[in-house]
């Protein structure tokens, strides 16, 4: 009787986890391991903390961080259909925009590392200081 009970328990402790918005809080190896099954409005705060935890790293170890993280996603992302891929993409996009927004722009959103360690480019045509917009602008 006490056997559901606790598989209940286990899962609910485990989705908590997963959905949990506090990723500064999780160790290395639990952001490793939930690379690419997190929800689509959770991502830029993810990134967020990933980069500010290989910042404090040293290169060799942010560098096994970073293709841990990447490798863990693909294989994640490996599962799903394409239709599903894209639709997970769209959303991603729509909250990384929110995020910029709530940050202020694209310049502090990547200093805040929402951009960088292997989401979506950068956008030059933003920054007026970029130098391929100086050379398009001319």
């Amino acid at each position: 009787m006490n056997r559901p009970f606790n598989i209940l328990l286990i899962s609910g402790v485990m989705v908590s986890v997963v959905l949990a918005n506090d990723f500064s809080k999780m160790s290395d190896r639990e952001l490793i391991n939930i690379a690419g099954k997190i929800q689509a409005s959770e991502v830029p705060d993810y990134r967020i903390t990933v980069h500010s935890k290989m910042n404090n790293m040293k290169m060799k170890d942010a560098r096994e961080f970073r293709d841990k993280i990447r490798q863990n996603k693909r294989l994640a992302m490996d599962n799903m259909t394409m239709k599903e891929y894209r639709a997970y993409r769209l959303q991603v996009r729509e909250a990384i925009d929110r995020k910029i927004d709530e940050l202020g722009g694209v310049v502090k959103a990547r200093e805040a590392g929402l951009f960088g360690y292997g989401g979506r480019e950068y956008d030059c045509s933003l920054d007026l200081n970029c130098k391929h917009r100086q050379r398009f602008d001319k």
